[in-house]
């Protein structure tokens, strides 16, 4: 059935139970390589969800999730989800989710509610800035501190008030496009992880010190999700290259 364009964004409030299970870094079996933030071409991606799927067991990645880019008016997704739990690939359990960006400093998250109910589980992430804050929704309209407090804001909504389970790329905005190295303000995302059961994602794409990264969650003691971000296959199972290796090289 597709969903209405008339869908409501999810508001803020409890989590659904997630289907995965996500550890602090310390707890993570180092011979369970996973990926937990996957594209197909069915959003952005360059890839079939069965390329992908295939190239995590040729990695062998024993556990992905798809997180394709949505709107509460997207009408894409049971399709999409239907075909997806339809894969079966030998030594690689298949999880199907979101992405979907925060519209406001309360939680609330673009993505309707009977998709996220349906979800394994939700990631969610710092896009555009809301139009509200300076009347359009593009960060050329700020400067490098001003983008840094505003996504810092908006991830700490998505951390404590959403129903998301996984904050993905944080500070990656203010990262990629301001070269700004929010260290403060990725201790207090990953503090308010642990405080309040989200997951910090570890992802390869926003990160310009991975040794960092790795010392904030491991401070901390929050949950982590290894997320590639991938959109193409030749980055899957990315995430687990860059910080399990790293972590088990210190």
């Amino acid at each position: 059935m597709l969903l209405s364009v008339e869908s409501e964004p999810l508001a803020a409030g409890t989590p659904f139970p997630a289907r995965v299970t996500f550890r602090a870094l310390d707890e993570i079996a180092r011979d369970a390589p996973v990926d937990y933030h996957l594209h197909t071409h069915w959003t952005d991606g360059t890839a079939s969800a069965h390329a992908m799927a295939l190239t995590a067991q040729a990695r062998d990645i024993r556990a992905i999730l798809f997180s394709e880019h949505i709107r509460h008016t997207s009408d894409f997704f049971p399709a999409f989800q239907a075909q997806a739990r339809a894969l079966e690939i030998k030594g690689v359990t298949i999880f199907i989710g979101t992405e979907s960006k925060a519209l406001d400093h309360d939680g609330t998250l673009d993505l309707a509610l009977d998709v996220a109910k349906s979800c394994d589980a939700l990631v969610a992430s710092v896009h555009s800035p809301p139009a509200y804050v300076k009347g359009a929704s593009s960060w050329s309209n700020y400067n490098a501190a001003e983008a840094v407090q505003l996504e810092f804001e908006l991830a700490m909504g998505i951390v404590t008030r959403s129903r998301a389970h996984i904050l993905a790329h944080p500070m990656g905005m203010s990262i990629a496009r301001f070269g700004a190295r929010p260290i403060h303000e990725l201790r207090a995302l990953a503090r308010a992880c642990a405080e309040y059961d989200k997951v910090f994602e570890l992802n390869p794409r926003y990160c310009a010190d991975v040794p960092a990264w790795l010392e904030i969650v491991t401070m901390a003691h929050c949950k982590i999700s290894f997320g590639s971000d991938a959109h193409r296959v030749d980055d899957v199972g990315k995430a687990w290259e860059v910080f399990a290796q790293t972590q088990r090289r210190a």
